[in-house]
């Protein structure tokens, strides 16, 4: 967890392995997490009483995908693939 108290935002990294599946339809942990910790940030921030001096569009601004160790650049596109996707259907 990183804490900019300047921006008032915060930041967080995830590691997980890559679990493979036969049906990319099925969604990884890492996906779910993430999915949940977005899902946490619209249902709490409020842009109306907000401050903060970083620019910004929206209440989640970045998040990235970087393979390590075994891990392959195609699985972790297709996890950003799958949690765009899973952000689009259910939180519109």
């Amino acid at each position: 967890k990183f804490e900019d108290v300047t921006y008032n935002r915060v930041g967080y990294t995830l590691v997980s392995e890559f679990v493979s599946v036969p049906n990319d339809e099925e969604s990884c942990h890492l996906t779910n997490a993430v999915l949940a910790m977005v899902k946490a940030a619209f249902d709490t921030i409020d842009f109306e009483v907000h401050s903060g001096t970083h620019p910004r569009l929206g209440v989640v601004d970045h998040i990235c995908f970087h393979p390590l160790v075994d891990a392959s650049l195609g699985q972790a596109a297709r996890t950003a693939r799958c949690l765009a996707t899973h952000m689009g259907s259910n939180l519109q």
